[in-house]
């Protein structure tokens, strides 16, 4: 760390943190093809649980952390 960044509070060092949003995402549901789905895994391996199930798998990309835990586990 350098001497500027020590001098810095700690909300003043969190500010610069930045992240870029990827124009298109990395995981995309195909919702027609979960419904054929039994187990429905995404529901409970999502880390950010973004996925919830009312008549349909509804998806989250606002909130997805786009680790890929729920395409390891998608029987598609």
């Amino acid at each position: 760390m350098s001497e500027k960044q020590e001098e810095m509070s700690l909300d003043k060092r969190l500010a610069l943190v930045s992240f870029n949003k990827d124009p298109e995402p990395f995981i995309v549901v195909d919702t027609n093809l979960c419904q054929q789905c039994e187990k429905k895994p995404c529901l409970y391996i999502c880390p950010a649980q973004v996925y919830t199930w009312q008549d349909q798998l509804n998806y989250n990309t606002e909130g997805c952390m786009e680790t890929g835990a729920c395409l390891i586990v998608c029987h598609k």
